[in-house]
């Protein structure tokens, strides 16, 4: 089995993210079409798509935990929240496991309901 990172911007466009936005959207489609290629041997394709997740990287925790307090985000955040890594794995794993057996070519978005808007 393989699972692809995506993002939420592999289907909706964010300010000054073109590069970032366009790549994403291309992990979404290359997992599609490696499920289809690699159905055949039995693989699995799948990707997992975080939606605001609070690390280190670009803004650091505290300021996405403020920024979604501030309503901030270009959308709201239906659980009000922003995720943190420990949201992001049980889906990782879910995707992983035998449970997961016949999911091939799916997107699983891990964003707190944001795809909703």
């Amino acid at each position: 089995m393989i699972i692809n990172t995506a993002s939420i911007s592999s289907t909706h466009a964010q300010k000054e993210q073109v590069p970032y936005d366009s790549t994403k959207g291309a992990i979404r489609m290359i997992t599609r079409g490696a499920a289809l290629e690699f159905a055949e041997h039995d693989v699995r394709v799948n990707a997992v798509a975080p939606g605001h997740i609070a690390t280190e990287f670009g803004a650091g925790a505290e300021r996405k935990e403020e920024s979604v307090a501030a309503g901030e985000l270009t959308k709201p955040i239906p659980l009000d929240r922003p995720g943190y890594p420990e949201d992001i794995a049980p889906a990782v794993l879910f995707l992983a496991s035998e449970q997961a057996g016949y999911v091939t070519g799916e997107t699983m978005y891990v964003d707190g309901g944001w795809q909703i808007f």
